[in-house]
């Protein structure tokens, strides 16, 4: 290692050799080739010369690893340090450790997030593992162990997680008297901690005003109170046995029924959905809350559109789905004829029966939406196209008005360029997956797919028929 030429360049018509070692604190490696045959020296096989070395620390998370995770650490730190040389070489190259376990890396085992992760990044790499005693591995070994570096000697030892300048000393909050210590009045007092702005919201008593709300309104609507026992077996008898502190009023399962008006249910989405310790809570969770204490008919669909129409939740809340626009539909006359409006597309690469491998669709885009299918071959080209256009649609339906096709180069060559341009055919050409043109045709060559393929499932010579 110290004769010159101490490092070789890398040549990459021969396969890498990669020496890796880990220690507690760090990773060392060398990248090495086979070089020339040494003269004076009795064997045929040439020695690994050095292309470079490397030399890495853990952080504190790393010194935590078992000696498994760390070696195999030290083979992913090497590789990805010298991936530039490593992950396109046309020959598997060697890693050579003197860590046992890991021949059987790829032997199936528990893996968690961080070894998974590794697992994936060497699946890229074309190599194998040789081991070899520690005693020939000392160069990696010495680079593993860079002087003058924390060692992590003093790694989790006399650890605070939460010191205790974190929290606030008892004495503030229970007094003396209550701990059962008596007050010392020779002592200097401790001083009280600074004040703190903290509003405490009692639950309780804002549904309990709510509930009185509730109920007064029962009584103003006792008619249809009465009608409701009827129809949705709303009661007055309280299913607490004795009740305790329950309002009376009309219950349906225990909850209260909620008249008809629209101030006490708005009332009621202000504390459920809007309040300060609720954060506006999406549909669900907010009828999920409503239901607890109270009913009304049709609660779920009215609570799932005020929840829509909140400007809170729609100015600030994330969303998380994809928002689709509408699809732009191709405008139609309403008095067209069949086929004067048509979509025409190619499918390609089916099976050959009686010399056809393709199809034409033809669909009727304005009038019945209905489609013409009509054999060919992949070859077939511009004029071909027209010639079968005019022998099954134009003797029938005329020539049309607006041709809808994607780019192929079959509907726009010169030819049909120049015969659309004649005949005052207007073209509408779509782009790479835009269902907006010529969605519709493709929809018609998916379903003659399927039946294709449920027609000649047994024998596909009879395609074409």
């Amino acid at each position: 290692m110290c004769r010159r030429p101490v490092l070789a360049q890398p040549n990459y018509n021969k396969p890498f050799v990669v020496h890796t070692n880990a220690s507690a604190y760090g990773v060392g490696a060398i990248l090495l080739q086979e070089g020339e045959i040494p003269p004076n020296v009795k064997t045929s096989k040439p020695l690994l010369h050095p292309i470079a070395y490397y030399s890495a620390t853990f952080i504190q998370a790393e010194r935590n690893y078992n000696i498994y995770k760390r070696e195999l650490l030290a083979v992913v730190k090497a590789l990805k340090h010298w991936q530039h040389h490593l992950g396109s070489t046309c020959f598997s190259f060697t890693v050579v450790t003197d860590h046992a376990n890991l021949a059987y890396w790829k032997e199936p085992r528990d893996l968690n997030r961080h070894t998974a992760r590794w697992h994936g990044f060497l699946q890229d790499y074309w190599f194998d593992i040789q081991l070899t005693p520690g005693k020939r591995n000392m160069a990696a070994d010495f680079l593993s162990r860079p002087p003058q570096v924390d060692k992590g000697k003093h790694d989790n030892h006399q650890v605070i997680i939460l010191p205790s300048s974190k929290f606030i000393d008892s004495q503030f909050i229970i007094p003396l008297d209550v701990r059962g210590e008596a007050p010392m009045t020779h002592l200097v007092p401790a001083p009280l901690p600074l004040p703190s702005h903290l509003r405490v919201f009692d639950l309780d008593s804002i549904y309990r005003t709510l509930d009185e709300e509730v109920a007064a309104l029962q009584r103003e609507y006792r008619p249809l109170m009465k009608e409701w026992e009827k129809h949705h077996r709303i009661t007055t008898v309280s299913l607490l046995k004795p009740p305790q502190d329950e309002i009376s009023g009309w219950r349906k399962e225990g909850k209260l029924a909620v008249p008809p008006n629209l101030t006490i249910k708005r009332e009621i989405m202000r504390v459920v959905h809007e309040g300060r310790i609720t954060g506006h809570p999406g549909r669900d969770e907010t009828i999920a809350q409503t239901q607890r204490n109270y009913w009304w008919p049709d609660m779920r669909a009215w609570i799932s559109e005020y929840v829509q129409g909140c400007a809170t939740c729609q100015q600030n809340k994330i969303i998380t789905h994809r928002t689709r626009p509408p699809m732009y539909k191709i405008l139609t006359d309403p008095t067209a004829l069949p086929f004067q409006q048509v979509a025409m597309d190619l499918i390609i690469g089916l099976p050959k029966s009686n010399h056809h491998d393709s199809i034409l669709t033809i669909v009727d885009h304005g009038c019945s939406r209905a489609a013409v299918f009509l054999p060919c071959t992949k070859e077939i080209s511009g004029p071909k196209v027209a010639q079968l256009y005019f022998d099954y649609i134009y003797r029938w339906f005329g020539l049309p008005k607006k041709v809808i096709s994607d780019r192929d180069p079959r509907f726009m060559s010169h030819f049909g360029r120049a015969l659309a341009a004649k005949l005052g055919i207007a073209q509408n050409l779509s782009t790479v997956f835009h269902p907006q043109t010529d969605g519709l045709s493709e929809q018609k060559n998916q379903w003659i797919e399927q039946y294709l393929r449920l027609l000649t499932m047994a024998q596909h010579v009879t395609a074409a028929r």
